[in-house]
């Protein structure tokens, strides 16, 4: 087993493939890619030319700070009708449970 990791035009890992068996990886290696690994934690990884290099999660956090998000109009509208479809079935649902208890529909 070996994966194969990819870099783009700048160096940055793109992607990584999983080879279950080493005949079918590609012969010869693509010159865009490894079989080293980068390391655990490692942000943002470039190839060096011999190893993976990048930042730590500080950093990372530092240069990619989370965005809050806000509901657009749509959204809070969706979300209203989804939490009331979901109340008129737990009702429907204890009402039928009501009904079964006192002998059911006649």
């Amino acid at each position: 087993m070996k994966i194969l990791y990819f870099w783009d035009s700048n160096f940055k890992l793109v992607n990584s493939i999983f080879y279950q068996n080493e005949e079918d990886m590609p012969s010869p290696m693509p010159s865009n890619a490894t079989l080293v690994a980068p390391a655990d934690g490692l942000y943002a990884p470039s190839w060096n030319g011999s190893a993976w290099v990048g930042i730590d999660e500080d950093a990372w956090h530092k240069d990619n700070p989370v965005v809050p998000v806000t509901p657009s109009d749509d959204d809070k509208m969706m979300a209203s009708i989804l939490l009331q479809i979901a109340t008129l079935k737990a009702t429907q649902a204890t009402q039928a449970s009501q009904i079964e208890q006192l002998g059911g529909a006649k």
